[in-house]
């Protein structure tokens, strides 16, 4: 009878001891989790009695350390990167700029040379690309800045494109046009004519045969398509705007991968939102503003 009364008293502890073990295992779960969701400093410590449990906490102390450690390593590194790339920006820009102003006189004296029409172009390209780079500089530091007034949108896309025409025609583009007039969006003027430098530079560079631009409102808001049809089929739609993404569309010239990602945030600055669409080889750049009451700009002026 005794055996029994053991072997129960020992079935007792024991489960006493497991159901304890258990709860010690849940604090444990619920520690880890709390201290990966705060992504806190703090070392994990047993708070419970059972001592079998420090050599699991000290090897998720240890792992959590060396996840910090690769993070903080990660973050230098970056910082290290983007400080490298803002000095070299600024260290080519100056010289590249006298280059370009050298060779434009050349053009005068040489205007049918080619070789100078070509390394005009060249230098040209890849002042763009710098330009790109010191404003995702710049969007990374948050020092761009945001001068809000009434812009007559559909006056601007007009203006811009009559200066891309030359380059639209020569690339034998079909253009398709449908602008409301007098759409007033509230927003940076400059930033706003490098929107729509960046799209329209954008189909010279991927587009294909054709381009439609619409402006249009619908309620309270203004509408810009550009649509373009381009030569590949697009992979990753919804990684076109993330920094230094490419496709070569083109099927000839890598660039930056930072135009769209440019527009995407600056029009985020300007309290508009960009979206992205492609069906059957066209390619469709949807951008959306607040509409601005014309009348209040008047006013303003």
């Amino acid at each position: 009878m005794w055996i029994i009364s053991v072997a129960a008293a020992i079935i007792v502890i024991l489960i006493i001891y497991i159901l304890s073990l258990r709860r010690a295992l849940k604090g444990l779960s619920s520690l880890v989790e709390e201290k990966q969701n705060n992504q806190s400093n703090l070392q994990l410590t047993n708070q419970s009695s059972h001592k079998s449990l420090d050599p699991l906490i000290k090897d998720y102390n240890k792992l959590f350390n060396e996840i910090q450690s690769s993070k903080q390593a990660i973050k230098r590194d970056q910082a290290y990167l983007d400080q490298t790339l803002h000095n070299v920006s600024h260290d080519i820009r100056t010289p590249l700029t006298i280059s370009k102003g050298y060779v434009q006189q050349l053009r005068k004296s040489q205007p049918d040379d080619p070789y100078l029409e070509k390394i005009d172009t060249n230098l040209t390209s890849i002042s763009q690309r710098l330009e790109d780079l010191l404003l995702y500089q710049d969007l990374l530091e948050n020092q761009v800045k945001i001068d809000g007034q009434a812009i007559n949108l559909s006056d601007l896309v007009k203006r811009k494109l009559m200066t891309y025409y030359d380059a639209f025609v020569e690339a034998d583009f079909q253009v398709d046009l449908d602008i409301a007039d007098q759409l007033y969006i509230q927003a940076d003027a400059q930033q706003t004519e490098r929107i729509l430098d960046n799209l329209l530079g954008n189909v010279l560079q991927h587009g294909h045969k054709t381009m439609a631009i619409f402006l249009g409102s619908l309620a309270d808001q203004v509408y810009l398509q550009v649509q373009n049809q381009s030569k590949q089929a697009i992979r990753n739609l919804a990684q076109l705007t993330h920094r230094f993404y490419s496709e070569d569309l083109s099927g000839s010239e890598k660039t930056s991968g930072l135009g769209l990602y440019i527009v995407q945030e600056l029009m985020d600055k300007n309290h508009g939102y960009l979206e992205l669409d492609y069906d059957d080889t066209l390619f469709s750049v949807n951008l959306v503003w607040p509409s601005f009451n014309s009348d209040d700009s008047s006013k303003n002026n």
